[in-house]
């Protein structure tokens, strides 16, 4: 039956008003255009979202830092109690500062300029009370800083005392003492 259809044009007027439809209508995208990658963006409408990603990224980093430095240390949470003692250490090589709390049984260290010592070693602190030396604590530094705390129990110091000792802590020193104070 379609086969035996004879074409006919249409009417000029019919033939314009449907092509001027088709101009100010919307298109679907040609299979041309699902199939093919979209060209990229041009560098001018991308600058409004690199400023975000850049605002992002710094606020991130000074939220980090901020974090960091508004930590407290332990050093710092112990020496501001108000029974704490600040003794200063003397030694060979750096500054190493205990702080004492009898309230709460704790003792704390802040060093600097300290030596970082071999990887099976360690700083041990000692308390040196009326009945001979005992262990306070293992601490190690890290680009010559430590900034540690202990519990020690109830002790009556009459001074400290630090020695390198195997990391796994010694019951008394067994190499020289490196940073000491009496009371």
């Amino acid at each position: 039956m379609l086969a035996s259809s004879v074409s006919v044009e249409p009417p000029l007027n019919l033939r314009f008003a449907v092509m001027s439809q088709t101009r100010n209508s919307e298109q679907a995208g040609t299979l041309r255009d699902s199939v093919l990658p979209s060209q990229p963006r041009s560098p001018s409408r991308l600058v409004p979202y690199l400023g975000l990603v850049a605002g992002l990224v710094a606020f991130t980093m000074l939220s980090a830092v901020y974090l960091q430095n508004s930590r407290s240390s332990d050093f710092e949470s112990l020496a501001s109690v108000p029974d704490a003692v600040i003794f200063e250490l003397e030694g060979s090589r750096g500054e190493l500062t205990v702080a004492w709390s009898d309230e709460r049984n704790k003792v704390a260290v802040l060093g600097n300029d300290l030596d970082d010592v071999d990887p099976g070693l360690a700083y041990e602190l000692w308390i040196v009370t009326g009945e001979g030396v005992r262990p306070a604590g293992l601490f190690t530094t890290l680009n010559g800083e430590v900034d540690d705390a202990f519990d020690v129990g109830e002790v009556e110091p009459q001074g400290w005392g630090v020695s390198v000792e195997p990391k796994t802590g010694s019951p008394h020193p067994t190499t020289e003492v490196v940073f000491s104070k009496q009371i």
